[in-house]
This record gives structure tokens, C-alpha cells and sequence, in this order.
């Protein structure tokens, strides 16, 4: 299907607006598993407009196993939230902080949860200083590496 017709089908699909496209938000959530898509920015207008409605479903997003809509969600979504609305999906997110891949869902979750006074702060920290402690060892072996490019000519 060409890409421009994306949008007009994502379009078609919520145009009923919400509550009679409730059954269909799995198919709707769906297509924000591609920011590339056209559909996606569809269906990230109409989910961001839902506010409190959208709550259950940002909750079996970010405790959903498909990372590229858990980021598109964290990033265009629960981003724009308010304090009281990330509240309700509080343990959800914080579950997503403590994981890892490499989506950077959980610096996003992360973020929201400082930034915004939520959370267990003793175990956020805990999880800043490992991360800290990582990145570090990473940043040294990147260095050296460059050293050891730098010195050794190009064959």
C-alpha cells in the first residue's frame, strides 16, 4: 500500500472518535510502532487527544514486550502528561526504568519519573548511579579504543 495512503486509512479508522473506537485501539496503538509512517502521527494525535482515556492503554504499552511503540508512546504521549496522569500509570513506568534495551525506553520512563516527583527515589538513584557506573566503563573502552585507531596507521 503506498505510504501516503497511511494517514487516510489511519483517518478513517478513528474518525468515529472515541468512545466507539474502543474496541479498536489495539488496531489504532498499533500503528505507532512506526514514526516513520505517516499513519503513526495519525494515530499519536489522536491517542495524545484521548488524555485520562488513554491511561489502560498506555499501561499494556509500556508493559508490552513491542519497544518501538513503548518508545514512540513514552516520547509523543506520556511526555506531554501531566503529573496526575503519569501517577496512574506510575508503577508501569517505573517497572520500564529498571529494565534495559536498546530502545532508551528506559531513560525515557526514567525521566518522566524524576522529572516529575514519582516513584521510589532510594531505588531511581540506585538505578542512576549503576547506569553512571556503565556508561563510564563504556566511555573508557571507547577511549581506548580511539587511542589505539590514533596509533596504529591506517592498513
Amino acid at each position: 500500500m503506498p505510504r501516503e495512503n497511511h494517514d487516510e486509512i489511519v483517518r478513517a479508522l478513528v474518525a468515529p472518535g472515541w468512545p466507539a473506537v474502543r474496541d479498536r485501539m489495539e488496531e489504532i496503538v498499533g500503528w505507532l510502532a512506526d514514526p516513520n509512517c505517516t499513519g503513526c502521527w495519525v494515530a499519536l494525535e489522536f491517542c495524545r487527544n484521548l488524555g485520562a482515556g488513554f491511561i489502560p492503554h498506555a499501561r499494556d504499552i509500556l508493559k508490552g514486550d513491542d519497544h518501538d511503540v513503548r518508545h514512540v508512546a513514552l516520547t509523543n504521549i506520556l511526555n506531554g502528561w501531566s503529573r496526575e496522569q503519569l501517577a496512574q500509570v506510575e508503577p508501569e513506568l517505573a517497572e520500564v526504568a529498571m529494565g534495559s534495551g536498546p530502545d532508551g525506553a528506559w531513560l525515557e520512563a526514567l525521566r518522566l519519573l524524576v522529572r516529575n516527583g514519582l516513584g521510589d527515589r532510594p531505588r531511581l538513584a540506585q538505578r542512576i548511579t549503576g547506569m553512571l557506573t556503565a556508561r563510564r566503563s563504556d566511555l573508557s573502552e571507547l577511549e581506548e579504543l580511539q587511542r589505539l585507531l590514533e596509533r596504529e596507521p591506517a592498513s
